[in-house]
């Protein structure tokens, strides 16, 4: 582009962008990013296990509390604070599928999922979702309930 079309459209978008920086803040805005790293450990056999952050009170159990034990991350975290939003991470989510598709037929399940975290819109990658399930559903119903159950707890997460 030219550098007179880039001032053109810098000139129209820079009203709403100093709006944007005047608005009010709301007084809290708490976040926080958990996540794990996975060690080896010897215990009888060498295994992987998630290590997660520790707290004033002690490490951080794999459930996100001693007191729920039986409980995932976000279970934990929404038996201490209901307004909490756990959104999963898109990475995590590929990280996971791999894991279970084991390799034969991730070149394929790859390219009929990236439609549905690159959607243009959410009603677009709906769609690619559900051409997905339908595909992959049968084979892999684990991969298909991991991917629509992220979508729901990050529906509740603005802009996601």
């Amino acid at each position: 582009m030219s550098k007179d079309t880039i001032s053109r459209i810098t000139d129209k978008v820079v009203g709403e962008m100093t709006e944007w920086q005047k608005r009010p803040l709301d007084r809290v805005c708490p976040v926080v990013f958990v996540d794990a790293i996975h060690v080896k450990v010897r215990d009888g056999q060498v295994t992987s296990r998630p290590m997660f952050p520790r707290t004033r009170e002690g490490p951080l159990s794999r459930s996100g509390s001693p007191s729920t034990a039986n409980a995932t991350l976000p279970d934990a975290i929404n038996a201490v604070s209901e307004l909490a939003v756990v959104p999963t991470c898109i990475i995590h989510l590929i990280h996971n599928t791999v894991r279970i598709d084991a390799g034969q037929y991730w070149d394929e399940m790859a390219r009929d999922l990236r439609p549905v975290y690159t959607g243009p819109s959410e009603s677009a990658a709906k769609e690619r979702f559900g051409e997905f399930g339908a595909k992959w559903g049968e084979r892999y119903p684990a991969i298909v309930r991991m991917w629509g159950n992220a979508w729901t707890e990050n529906a509740a997460v603005p802009g996601l």
